[in-house]
């Protein structure tokens, strides 16, 4: 009985995914050449990502400080609104505090998106004008389709016109791993 065990329990662990590098995904060539805030808290924008089977671990903002420099709000939505768009939080609302470009957040807790598309999440923390924090859009490389606004609170794709924003995702990708049967184990060991 107990080899029995022994060997469930080896082929599980001998199939399950490893946990890889760590990745940087960006759909954005890391210079900005706009800056745009908002003009009152809550408002807000976020970028699409897509890696299956990923562990998502932090993200990069390229937000410049205003005069109070308010502190960055961050969450994590998964892909499951109307049409692809924002919907569930996969993690919860959290604020971090400003820091020089690109400001590295790591997450409170390690993320498994349930599908492959998620939304990296910036919130705008305090008032807006001079006291904003603006977040970095490119606009001198393709557009890539994935910036989304949080106005009214109401999620709208962003066009073109605005170039991409600035959010980069930091994953870990899955390392696929050969599944072992108990006959391959034995003809391995003979």
């Amino acid at each position: 009985m107990k080899q029995v065990l022994l060997c469930c329990a080896l082929a599980s662990l001998l199939s399950a995914s490893a946990v890889g590098a760590q990745v940087e995904l960006a759909y954005d060539d890391g210079s900005f050449e706009r800056a745009v805030g908002w003009d009152e808290a809550g408002n807000g924008v976020a970028v699409r990502f897509t890696a299956p089977g990923c562990v998502l671990t932090g993200a990069k903002f390229w937000c410049l400080g205003g005069q109070m420099q308010n502190d960055l709000g961050i969450c994590v939505l998964d892909s499951n609104g109307p049409g692809g768009a924002p919907g569930d939080t996969l993690c919860t609302y959290f604020q971090w505090p400003f820091g020089a470009y690109p400001q590295v957040v790591t997450f409170p807790v390690e993320i498994v998106p349930p599908h492959p598309d998620f939304y990296i999440v910036y919130v705008q923390t305090g008032w807006g004008g001079a006291d904003a924090n603006t977040y970095g859009l490119d606009t001198s490389s393709p557009w890539a389709g994935r910036s989304w606004s949080f106005v009214n609170h109401a999620w709208s794709p962003m066009g073109p016109a605005y170039g991409n924003v600035m959010i980069h995702a930091l994953v870990q990708q899955a390392t696929p791993t050969e599944a072992a049967t108990w006959g391959r184990l034995k003809g391995t060991y003979r």
